[in-house]
């Protein structure tokens, strides 16, 4: 099964927290004012910390499998070296290996060439400017 996170040269622990809005993992993610969790919702933001939501494989759920409103969700604050699979957006501009990507506001990832606002470099290509759904893309943390 593929999985978000790639644990990298840090220890980078589980944690959870409640979904007050529907979260896919591998979204980027930022806590409330009440203590839950919501999509990351400010574009071309550095993210600080990065917060990834990952799958919930002790219940068998997948990549796939969305937290709703009011589930735990579990995460992790990932540092410089981790490795994780984020979403691309559909029609966002194409990403080719070790271009810089950035918060799409979404929750998502794309690609920047500003360095103040980048999060990580992606390690793969992916051209989502003519797709219809949103796609994976594995992303190396800054």
């Amino acid at each position: 099964m593929r999985r978000i996170v790639c644990i990298g040269n840090n220890y980078a622990q589980y944690k959870e927290a409640d979904a007050e809005g529907v979260i896919t993992p591998g979204n980027l993610m930022q806590r409330t004012g009440t203590g839950g969790v919501v999509r990351h919702s400010t574009a071309s933001q550095k993210v600080q910390p990065l917060r990834v939501a990952v799958e919930n494989d002790i219940f068998g759920k997948g990549i796939d499998d969305n937290y709703a409103i009011g589930d735990r969700v579990i995460y992790m604050d990932l540092d410089t070296g981790c490795e994780f699979i984020g979403l691309v957006a559909a029609g966002k501009p194409a990403i080719a290996i070790q271009d810089l990507v950035e918060s799409d506001g979404a929750g998502g990832v794309q690609k920047t060439v500003t360095l103040a606002n980048a999060i990580g470099r992606a390690t793969e290509a992916l051209d989502q400017s003519a797709a219809g759904s949103a796609a994976r893309l594995r992303v190396v943390v800054l």
